[in-house]
C-alpha cells in the first residue's frame, strides 16, 4: 500500500520541486511518486513545510527540496 504525501513527510521523506515549461512538477524519490500542485497544497495544511536551502534564483518558496519541519524552522 502506498503511503500519503503527508505520512511519507511526517516520516522524513524529501519533496522535490523543479520548474518544466514554467509549470512546477513534485516528486518524491525512492520510491518515485508524482505529486500534484494541489496535493502539495493540501499537505501544507497538514504539515509545515520548510525549504531545505536551495532556492532557485534565491526567491522564497523557491526551493527545489522541501520538508516536513520538525519542531521548528530548519
Amino acid at each position: 500500500m502506498a503511503l500519503s504525501i503527508v505520512q511519507r513527510l511526517k516520516r522524513g521523506d524529501v519533496l522535490h520541486m523543479a520548474f518544466v515549461d514554467g509549470k512546477r512538477m513534485w516528486w518524491f524519490d525512492c520510491p518515485y511518486q508524482p505529486v500534484s500542485d494541489i496535493a502539495v497544497y493540501r499537505a501544507g495544511h497538514e504539515v509545515e513545510l520548510v525549504e531545505a536551502g536551495d532556492s532557485l534564483f534565491n526567491l522564497r518558496n523557491n526551493s527545489q527540496t522541501w520538508m516536513a519541519a520538525r519542531g521548528g524552522v530548519q
